[in-house]
């Protein structure tokens, strides 16, 4: 997902197309480079940021909600009327960080503060998004 539509309409046209022809309730699993790693800053096919938060603006549900509050963020399902919804999301550590916290040379306060800091902690986002017609 991150080498696809450079231009904010041409990847708001691949996911309406995406949302068009999955069926209801059709699981897309994806995983992408955390855009602070430097798998994805490197790398110049790399065209967007994939994040929860952005695929988050394309859930109806949430959307209405965003709305009824008075919140700024982009209401892209109501828009654009698709409806995707994030069931589930992980991040995968770098291993060399991973091999440190689970060996106690980091703890969980210091892991905190550089995954709030510092580029290259976690490897890849991965997420589970749910077609829902």
């Amino acid at each position: 997902m991150e080498h696809i539509g450079q231009s904010p309409e041409i990847f708001i046209k691949i996911l309406k197309e995406l949302y068009r022809i999955c069926k209801n309730h059709a699981l897309i699993q994806i995983s992408v480079p955390h855009p602070r790693h430097d798998n994805f800053i490197s790398d110049p096919t790399h065209v967007r940021p994939i994040t929860i938060f952005s695929l988050s603006m394309f859930d109806r549900a949430l959307n209405e909600k965003w709305e009824k509050n008075g919140a700024a963020n982009t209401p892209l399902a109501l828009i654009h009327d698709v409806n995707f919804c994030i069931e589930d999301s992980s991040y995968d550590l770098e291993d060399v960080i991973l091999t440190k916290f689970n060996t106690g040379e980091i703890e969980k306060p210091q892991l905190d503060y550089m995954i709030k800091h510092d580029n290259n902690i976690f490897a890849q986002i991965n997420i589970k998004w749910r077609v829902i017609k």
